[in-house]
């Protein structure tokens, strides 16, 4: 929440009373105030606009779009994230200036509802905390239960309470791992200081472990999947598409239309840029050929078709088109008033498209193949326009084949969470566009619900509540907002999706040397316990004492139980799918633990103990006298009636 704090600006412009005020704290606005707003300045609430010139608002940390959008006094629609009526509290102010009545404010606003939401979740417990909780309980039910026995046996064998009470501290002391714990804390926290020094920085201990046993990851797309920079892709010039080559194409000038001076000719000329239907209604020549042709239908169907194919690619389009004006009517030295216009905007000359897109990152389609090939499943949640969103999907391998599905906000929000669940289950490459923050919510518990494990990764404000709600919730370092950053679970330092498939294999690892861990430390439990039962049956020396147990449980147990969290990873680690029904410990490794390596170690245990207690006059034969007068005492014990 402190970090959402950081986001409010501090004051604002507002009118009261007939007064201008510019200096009001924003914590002091209320509904129906008239806010203004210039280049530079933070949106300080909800804001309709009323009057507007050249406005242009960057709302990337609420939608996850990179480029700032136009708004103005115009008709809004049902969903208000899309309407181009609306600034948003946070957003900045990167051209023009607006004045307008303020909606919503503080927890009202859409961030302020994104704060609340975020805040009010509570993150999904890790498959590893789970595993633990159930061992520990299954472990200390049955110690108790074999207490209880031993309890029992001990008082009807004649022993004193108190001495029984001692019997039954011993027994549930060796049948609880107590180094279990701090061997897998001190696992875990190897394995994240090994992940530091490969660019990923682990905030939660147990996420490592969960990204292992992931089973599907829901991707943003802007900032995660892409690089968050608008870069020329193509461009259509005289009936072709070109490709663009230069890297330096990547900034267009941001005003609608320039005017530029010949200094040979001393001729003005008008350069203007738009989208391209209105650019394209606005001309009556097209350049080809270097001469002027009209356009006609057959010219207006090339244009179209080009705009198509540039579209279906997902690249944002802008048109380009000039006029020479007259130096009769604009000679040098006139004034050009953008407030009155008095320059023609008509009658212009088309002369092009060009197509920009926010580039994939050069590694993400690799990482994506690895990721896929270990069994994990990749979703894409974006607030972005579908047809954008279906051609980086394309790009980056979540959809490769043409029947990759793909669910708009609109349609996800008219469906029934049945309906939501077997999308999911029915197409395994999805595509979800113009989604808000609710919604990509809503998505996470959906594939949890299917019993999925779910990774989402995400860089702005609008992914907070996702990123909370998620098994694991992922971060990037470098164009995270602080927000993301505070909620994650774990941060890509260099902003590298190809840094979660080292992170599913060191999980995946990790789970691995657990195993092995959790094996060596039950191991002790067999030679702990059955010398406590040998003390109470044939009133042997008591080999083990109740802190001596500790002390072996504690020290000599648990460092080589870490050691082990150091074990290279098996060679097939990432290519069996995540496990889903291999627990930590499973029926195998117990009849391993307790019916063979567990004896072996008891056995060698004892032959040391009775090595020992021969120096010192006892012999094993001393015991044959009461394992043969043990079945009738306890025959006797049993039965009252003789």
């Amino acid at each position: 929440m402190k970090t959402f704090n950081s986001m409010i600006p501090m004051t604002a412009t507002c009118v009261r009373d007939g007064i201008l005020r510019t200096e009001t704290p924003v914590c002091d606005l209320v509904r129906g105030d008239i806010v203004h707003v210039r280049a530079g300045d933070v949106i300080p609430a909800d804001m309709r606009i009323i009057d507007s010139k050249g406005f242009k608002v960057d709302n990337s940390s609420l939608t996850g779009e990179c480029v700032a959008v136009s708004r103005s006094n115009t008709e809004g629609t049902a969903n208000i994230l899309e309407s181009q009526n609306v600034a948003f509290f946070s957003a900045l102010c990167v051209e023009g200036w607006a004045v307008g009545v303020v909606i919503c404010c503080g927890d009202l606003t859409a961030l302020g509802r994104i704060a609340g939401l975020a805040a009010r979740l509570r993150p999904a417990p890790s498959p590893l905390s789970r595993e633990i909780r159930t061992l520990m309980r299954l472990m200390s039910a049955w110690a108790i239960g074999l207490g209880i026995f031993i309890a029992g046996a001990s008082l009807a064998l004649g022993y004193p309470f108190m001495q029984s009470t001692i019997f039954v501290i011993g027994i549930v002391v060796a049948n609880i791992p107590e180094g279990l714990q701090p061997t897998v804390t001190a696992s875990l926290t190897l394995t994240a200081k090994r992940m530091i020094t490969k660019n990923c920085l682990v905030k939660n201990l147990e996420a490592m472990e969960a990204l292992g046993a992931c089973t599907t990851i829901c991707s943003d797309k802007t900032g995660t999947l892409t690089e968050n920079k608008m870069r020329v892709r193509h461009l259509w010039i005289e009936h072709e598409i070109y490709e663009a080559t230069d890297i330096g194409l990547k900034t267009i000038i941001e005003i609608l239309v320039s005017i530029h001076l010949n200094q040979q000719t001393l001729k003005h000329l008008l350069v203007i840029k738009g989208a391209p239907e209105v650019i394209l209604a606005r001309s009556s020549t097209i350049a080809l050929s270097n001469r002027d042709i009209n356009i006609d239908n057959e010219v207006k169907e090339f244009i179209n078709t080009a705009i198509e194919t540039m579209a279906n690619t997902g690249e944002r389009i802008l048109a380009f088109a000039d006029l020479d004006l007259n130096e009769t009517n604009y000679p040098q030295g006139f004034e050009f008033d953008s407030e009155e216009i008095n320059f023609p905007v008509e009658n212009v000359r088309f002369l092009g498209l060009l197509g920009l897109i926010d580039p994939p990152r050069e590694e993400v389609r690799s990482a994506i193949q690895r990721v896929r090939a270990a069994g994990v499943r990749v979703m894409m949640v974006t607030g972005d326009h579908p047809a954008t969103a279906r051609a980086v999907a394309s790009e980056v391998g979540i959809g490769t084949t043409p029947s990759c599905h793909v669910v708009t906000g609109t349609e996800l929000r008219n469906m029934t969470p049945e309906l939501l669940f077997l999308t999911l289950e029915k197409n395994y490459e999805i595509v979800f566009a113009r989604t808000s923050p609710t919604q990509k919510l809503q998505i996470v518990e959906a594939c949890q619900r299917q019993g999925s494990v779910v990774a989402v990764t995400g860089d702005g404000v609008n992914d907070a509540p996702a990123l909370r709600r998620a098994d694991i919730g992922i971060s990037m370092g470098i164009t995270g907002s602080q927000v993301s950053k505070q909620t994650a679970d774990i941060i890509l330092m260099d902003d590298n999706f190809a840094t979660i498939v080292t992170g599913i294999e060191e999980g995946r690892k990790i789970f691995d040397n657990l195993k092995k861990s959790v094996c060596y430390i039950l191991i002790s439990n067999v030679p702990e316990i059955i010398p406590v039962l040998m003390f109470i049956l044939f009133s042997i020396p008591l080999p083990l004492g109740v802190m001596t147990i500790l002390c072996v449980d504690l020290g000599t147990d648990m460092w080589p139980a870490v050691s082990l969290a150091h074990e290279e990873a098996e060679q097939d680690v990432m290519g069996r799918p995540p496990r889903k029904s291999d627990p930590l410990v499973s029926c195998p490794m117990i009849r391993l633990v307790y019916g063979h390596l567990g004896l072996i170690e008891f056995a060698a245990g004892m032959f040391a103990y009775f090595i020992v207690m021969a120096e010192h006059g006892f012999y094993p034969d001393q015991l044959f006298g009461n394992v043969i007068c043990f079945p009738a005492l306890w025959t006797m014990a049993s039965s009252p009636n003789l």
